[in-house]
């Protein structure tokens, strides 16, 4: 549709669907984003996601959104402020500034150079567990969490938040590359008097680490 969804007073709830718009893709005061179970929510617009009245509540919990910016005023108000919150979804624009503190953000930039800004641990789970060797995660801000399965993505803490990468704690400004091990294991043997013992250990030729344990998480 040209003008997309309008709606200056009645709420307005998206569970599911696409919308196509040429303007705006909403000018409403109070609506929700959040795919039903099973469903996704696919926006792409010509102009902003959003067109605000004074006192506008908007929510995003997900969905996949092609759009040039997020929050454009029609009306605002001192005395009656627009609120938008962002706690998940995907986008082509940094939402950082939408998403509250107990939530997260990266930004994801592929081998190919694309980048695209994620928000929500589910979503950015789900892209962590597709990462591929060359890309690059940014985390914004929030607690995350990643898994990451191969090798060479790297990683970087911009926000105040934890994280960490296959169990290992990234500190705020540092970056870490990911590296699955191939840990071979030798057992563990008594010294004798010719020969010196060895506690059980499992070591990882390709960047040289022993471990102390079969999930490799106790390095020595």
């Amino acid at each position: 549709s040209t003008m997309g969804v309008y709606a200056a007073f009645t709420p307005v709830e998206m569970t599911g669907g696409s919308i196509d718009a040429a303007g705006y893709a909403f000018q409403t005061r109070n609506t929700s984003i959040e795919p039903a179970e099973g469903s996704t929510v696919e926006i792409s617009s010509d102009k902003e996601l959003f067109y605000t009245f004074s006192g506008s509540d908007n929510k995003v919990a997900g969905g996949s959104f092609d759009v040039p910016g997020l929050v454009k005023e029609y009306t605002s108000s001192a005395d009656d402020p627009s609120a938008t919150t962002i706690t998940g979804g995907t986008f082509p624009i940094s939402p950082v500034d939408y998403v509250p503190a107990d939530s997260a953000a990266i930004a994801y930039t592929a081998a190919n150079g694309s980048i695209n800004y994620v928000v929500g641990a589910n979503d950015i789970s789900k892209v962590a567990q597709s990462a591929a060797e060359g890309d690059e995660i940014t985390v914004l801000t929030g607690d995350v969490d990643l898994s990451i399965p191969v090798d060479g993505v790297t990683i970087s803490n911009e926000g105040s938040g934890d994280v960490t990468v296959n169990g290992a704690d990234v500190n705020k400004g540092d970056e870490v590359v990911t590296h699955i091990h191939d840990a071979k294991k030798t057992e563990a043997k008594d010294a004798t008097c010719t020969e010196d013992g060895n506690i059980a250990y499992w070591h990882c030729a390709d960047c040289g680490k022993y471990f102390s344990d079969e999930a490799l998480q106790n390095q020595i």
